[in-house]
């Protein structure tokens, strides 16, 4: 080492080492700050130098304009084992920058405000002075009018005190439509005032500085009354009030409108009384009715002369004549009166009839004079009629005859009336009577009145007629049903009581030991009278019917499951016995009193391959309970002793048991050759012993897509050379059958000429 070097370097590290007070170094903003230290420790160790922020590793720091400022920072020597520090200043002064102008060209359209001042900007932050050239103000302001579309150029002279910036800026106004302007109108007030029942001119002049053709819309209320720009409008007698009228002018791009306010008073018109004439009965009411408003809704007060009481006359049967009367109408501030004629027509009365129900038994005499309760309030002669009088009534000089007989009174059967018969509370409900209704009309003067004369026949009961019953005979065990019959006079549901040993129903069922004669009673009753007759019974004796038992009635198997049971039958008489069985079904046998039966896979052709059924199927068990693919077999096995031939049926359901499918042939071969794009048809014929539908999917190999159809025939056409593997499935649900194809596709199988 340069020994020059060394002793500056051995100073440098002893003035670190002895020297605290700090160091400063002045730059300007943009200059760069650098110290290269050379350096060697005492020991000959190697000096590392460190330095803080701002600084970098290699002891630099570039400043910018806008780092002015003073900043702290230190620096430190090691020679691994101690170190060494020492403090610096670096003092930053500010650089002035000139203010800045952006955008040289500024677009507007006419009245839109421009502001320079938003175009300058100073770096420093500094305080400017601005220059502006017409037609710009001194604060840089410029609003165009609708007269300034064009182009301008001015200059902006921008000073910080040390620079200055002058740019020329180009401004281009582009034209904007001016909207209409309201001259004069038909008012200036904001308010008009006018009144109801008048027309009122109203008008306006526009000037539209573009030439452009205007529309005029005048609205009454938000409602357009006219499109011209002078009118004249008539406000009826429903215009009281206020109302709001604007017009909008429109050039069809910017409209103006104006506003007024009209107060329109109203106009009182005096009451009407619109009321004709009035005609009506004696004793009828005379209410007049008017309206309670008039046409300008005012409430209106009427006046009324006697007789009426307010608008009311409640007529007599002494008012008949003609009457006027005036009636006064006032809304408040006018007055209408009017004369109206009342007639009153003269009335004549009917006659009073105060008859009543009347009641009589059968066979009992009724005699009624039709004056005792007939009168006229007229004082008039009054005549009496019936219509439609029955034969068996007389009526002569107004009195009226009736002599009903025993069988006058019929029940009326229906079944609601028979069921309360039976239980013998019909007459609670409907009294065993007949009522008949005569119409009678009673005739005064010019009016008559009509009445129901209503006569009630109560019922005399009479004791039921029984009919004579031969003996009877019957065998053992044989039910006999007694059926006697009897006539009630009086048309009464007639019951029958039995004397054992029939039951209360009247049957009876011998055993077989009842055999022989007896007698019994029957009764028929109406439920108040009765009649009896004794009837001679023969029980005869009759053979027993044998027995057939069997250890179940039902049974459930699957397909190709053997079932068998025996059988065994009794006769209580002993007698011989015979045992067949009725149509027998293929493939069982029954012999010796024992039936055995493997049915076939063909036995259950329903099929339903759901996913239950397709999941029992795995499961002898399973199957046998819960699958729904069946068929239900009635045995009827029949014991008989020559007269009796007795059966006992018994259900035997077959589960379908699935049997998989099965390839039957296929076609072509299953190694063949093709050509490439010639089209080729694969065919695999495939057996379900069950006929189940088959479903086929088609396997063409890795990135192809899989095609499953109902078909075992499909037809390719390969667009690659090289060895295809196709594979065909076929299931029918729940199993499944394949069949592999390798083909060898070559470029073509047509010999080269």
């Amino acid at each position: 080492m340069n020994f020059k070097k060394l002793l500056l370097a051995l100073a440098f590290i002893v003035l670190i080492n002895t020297v605290s007070a700090a160091t400063t170094f002045t730059v300007t903003e943009g200059e760069l700050v650098k110290f290269e230290l050379f350096a060697q420790d005492p020991d000959d160790d190697a000096v590392n130098y460190y330095f803080q922020s701002p600084l970098n590793a290699s002891g630099q720091w570039q400043t910018t304009l806008e780092d002015s400022g003073i900043y702290h920072t230190k620096v430190v020597a090691s020679d691994g084992q101690s170190q060494t520090e020492k403090e610096i200043i670096i003092q930053v002064k500010n650089k002035n920058q000139p203010p800045e102008i952006k955008d040289q060209e500024i677009f507007v359209k006419e009245t839109e405000t421009i502001d320079l001042k938003k175009l300058i900007s100073d770096p420093d932050g500094d305080d400017l002075k601005l220059i502006f050239q017409r037609p710009f103000n001194q604060d840089g302001l410029w609003i165009p009018t609708y007269q300034d579309a064009g182009a301008y150029t001015t200059t902006i002279i921008a000073s910080d005190l040390e620079d200055k910036v002058t740019q020329k800026i180009s401004i281009k106004v582009e034209d904007k439509n001016q909207p209409p302007q309201i001259i004069s109108s038909f008012s200036e007030d904001e308010t008009i005032y006018l009144i109801e029942d008048s027309a009122f001119p109203f008008s306006t002049t526009i000037k539209d500085f573009d030439l452009d053709k205007l529309d005029y819309s005048w609205l009454l209320d938000n409602q357009k009354i006219s499109s011209e720009s002078a009118f004249e409008y008539y406000f009826d007698f429903d215009s009281a009030g206020l109302h709001e009228l604007i017009l909008i002018v429109s050039d069809k791009k910017e409209e103006t409108r104006q506003t007024w306010n009209l107060e329109i008073e109203n106009l009182n018109r005096p009451p009407k009384i619109d009321h004709p004439d009035i005609v009506v009965n004696e004793g009828e009411t005379i209410i007049i009715k008017l309206p309670d408003a008039d046409i300008d809704q005012d409430p209106i007060t009427y006046t009324f002369l006697p007789p009426f009481q307010n608008n009311t006359w409640q007529t007599t049967y002494q008012d008949a004549g003609t009457y006027t009367t005036i009636i006064t109408a006032s809304d408040g501030d006018l007055l209408t009166k009017k004369e109206i004629k009342i007639t009153i027509k003269d009335v004549d009365r009917a006659p009073e009839i105060s008859l009543e129900e009347i009641t009589l038994e059968e066979n009992e005499l009724l005699e009624l004079d039709l004056n005792d309760y007939i009168s006229d309030p007229d004082g008039d002669k009054v005549k009496i009629t019936i219509e439609d009088l029955p034969d068996s009534f007389l009526f002569h000089n107004q009195e009226l005859q009736f002599q009903p007989d025993y069988d006058f009174v019929q029940r009326k059967a229906n079944f609601f009336t028979d069921f309360l018969n039976r239980l013998r509370i019909e007459k609670f409900f409907f009294p065993p009577a007949k009522t008949i209704t005569l119409p009678l009309t009673a005739c005064g003067k010019d009016l008559c009145t009509t009445h129901q004369l209503v006569i009630k026949v109560q019922n005399i009961n009479r004791p039921p007629v029984l009919e004579f019953i031969e003996p009877l005979s019957i065998t053992e065990t044989e039910t006999l049903t007694l059926a006697p019959s009897a006539i009630d006079p009086d048309g009464d549901i007639v019951k029958f009581k039995f004397q054992k040993p029939f039951n209360r129903q009247g049957k009876f069922t011998p055993d077989f030991t009842a055999s022989g004669t007896f007698n019994t009673t029957v009764t028929a009753t109406d439920g108040t009278l009765t009649e009896d007759q004794q009837i001679t019974i023969t029980v005869l004796n009759k053979n027993r019917p044998p027995t057939l038992t069997i250890e179940q009635d039902r049974f459930k198997i699957n397909e190709n499951e053997l079932l068998s049971f025996s059988l065994s039958a009794q006769d209580p008489d002993q007698d011989n016995l015979t045992l067949t069985l009725e149509e027998i079904p293929p493939d069982a046998s029954f012999q010796d009193q024992t039936f055995s039966w493997t049915p076939n896979y063909r036995t259950v052709n329903r099929r339903n391959p759901t996913f239950l059924n397709n999941l029992y199927s795995k499961s002898t068990f399973l199957n046998r309970h819960y699958n729904d693919e069946m068929e239900t077999y009635s045995l009827r096995f029949v014991a008989s002793d020559g007269d009796f031939h007795m059966v006992h049926p018994v259900i035997v359901t077959i589960k379908n048991v699935n049997q998989p499918p099965t390839l039957e042939d296929y076609s072509p071969p299953k190694a063949i050759l093709t050509g490439l794009n010639e089209s080729l048809i694969l065919i695999a014929n495939f057996l379900d012993a069950d006929n189940d539908n088959l479903t086929y999917t088609w396997d063409f190999g890795f990135w192809e897509a899989k095609v499953t159809t109902t078909h075992n025939t499909i037809k390719r056409t390969f667009k690659k050379t090289g060895v295809k593997t196709i594979t065909v499935t076929a299931t029918d649900g729940t199993y499944e059958a394949q069949h592999q194809w390798k083909i060898k596709v070559v470029p073509s199988l047509t010999p080269k000429q």
